[in-house]
This record gives structure tokens, C-alpha cells and sequence, in this order.
């Protein structure tokens, strides 16, 4: 009676991986158009990084647009600009003039849940340039799931260039 026990437990859960693993393959067959979830066409759909010194990761230094197309951010689209940031391209060399703020940070800056020119940061370039400073740039410099030293040694870093 107790050899049968281990016995009886393998199968069960082997029959539980089986099961998970079936109708994963039977929700991928019903509902993904042409096999449409490959690794290639994830990985042009998303945002690009590169590894940088005093952070993880940063953006990669290209111009991109994210468009998510499932998922809790189904419609949400992101511009990522040359310089490998969120947001319209800038000149590097800062413009006569111009009052630039960079502001950098995690998810919270990034502000991941809303698409383009929605982030707060560019809505508090609007709302200063409707009150009558019409040369205010910022420039969101929010990166997913950075932490303060990482910002801190990204301005230290980088951030006297613009």
C-alpha cells in the first residue's frame, strides 16, 4: 500500500502539467491569428534597452513606437525618441532660451498606462506652456522599474548633456 502512494502522486502531477500545458496549446490554436505570438514579433513590438554604467538598462538610442495590442495596455502607444527617451525628439545641445527640466525615475515617471503626450510629465509641459512659458521643454527620462540610485547615477551621468 505505501509504494503505490509515490506512484499515485507522480501521476497526478504529471496529469496536472499535462492539463495546464493542453490548454495552453488549445488557447494559442483558438485564439492567435497565424501564430502571431513569436519571439521575433514580441521582441519589435517592445521597447529596446541597452545595458548603461550606473543603471541596469536605458532605452536604446533609436526612435520607436510601442503599440500594445493585448493585454491590460491593449491600445496604449509609446513613442520613444532617438535620443532614447519617452517623447518627441529634442536637440541635444540645449536651444537659446529654452528652459529644459529632465525628469527622471521608474514606472511612476514613464507613466506606463497612458499613451503618448498623456504621461504627466509632458501634460505639465502643457499646462506651463498654457500658463504663459512657451519655451518649456521636459523631457520624460522615466525608465520601467528604475530605482532613485539608478536615476541619481543617470543624471550624474548624463544628465549634463542636455
Amino acid at each position: 500500500m505505501l509504494r503505490k502512494r509515490p506512484v499515485f502522486v507522480v501521476i497526478v502531477i504529471a496529469g496536472c502539467f499535462a492539463m495546464v500545458f493542453g490548454i495552453g496549446e488549445l488557447g494559442v490554436r483558438l485564439f492567435v491569428k497565424n501564430g502571431d505570438i513569436t519571439p521575433a514579433i514580441l521582441q519589435s513590438r517592445s521597447v529596446q534597452y541597452d545595458p548603461a554604467i550606473f543603471a541596469r538598462y536605458v532605452f536604446k538610442q533609436e526612435a520607436r513606437t510601442v503599440e500594445h495590442i493585448f493585454g491590460s495596455k491593449k491600445g496604449v502607444v509609446w513613442e520613444i525618441n532617438q535620443q532614447g527617451y519617452r517623447g518627441h525628439n529634442f536637440e541635444t545641445k540645449k536651444p537659446d532660451g529654452v528652459i529644459r527640466i529632465v525628469v527622471y525615475g521608474g514606472s511612476a515617471v514613464f507613466d506606463m498606462m497612458v499613451s503618448e503626450g498623456k504621461d504627466w510629465p509632458h501634460q505639465v509641459e502643457r499646462k506651463l506652456r498654457e500658463s504663459g512659458f512657451p519655451n518649456v521643454e521636459i523631457i520624460n527620462a522615466g525608465i520601467m522599474g528604475h530605482t532613485a540610485l539608478e536615476s541619481v547615477g543617470r543624471l550624474f551621468t548624463e544628465g549634463f548633456v542636455f
